[in-house]
């Protein structure tokens, strides 16, 4: 019932949350490219204390991003999947939050389904 609310929100993502992610991204990729992958070690392990992270307030705000970024980025560090396998998981993990994302609207759409049913219960009663 608490995520009932959100159904009727708008987008949270603007374009202006897409370009900063866009430029965490690019940023942390260049410094990969310049000083190695293990550059951004205490990056990825601490990332509310990173400088690099900072600079960017709205992506800071959706710990889902953030959890994200850091879990793959670890797993690319570790060095023991292939790219293969990397894009697999992280194929599944997105589609798993878009499922629970849409189980509010969906319980929404049942109950919109079953209103028939009581209008017609209600006519045979009356």
């Amino acid at each position: 019932m608490k995520a009932l609310p959100s159904i009727f929100k708008g987008a949270k993502y603007t374009k202006d949350h897409y370009m900063e992610l866009m430029a965490l991204l690019y940023e942390l990729l260049g410094k990969i490219r310049k000083e190695g992958l293990m550059a951004i070690e205490n990056d990825i392990e601490n990332t509310n204390e990173s400088p690099l992270f900072a600079k960017y307030p709205k992506v800071m705000a959706d710990h889902h991003i953030i959890e994200f970024m850091a879990d793959y980025l670890r797993i690319m560090l570790g060095g023991n999947l292939n790219a293969m396998e990397i894009e697999n998981l992280m194929d599944v993990e997105i589609e798993t939050h878009h499922h629970e994302a849409m189980v509010p609207s969906h319980v929404l759409a049942k109950f919109g389904d079953a209103l028939p049913a009581f209008g017609i219960v209600a006519a045979v009663m009356g």
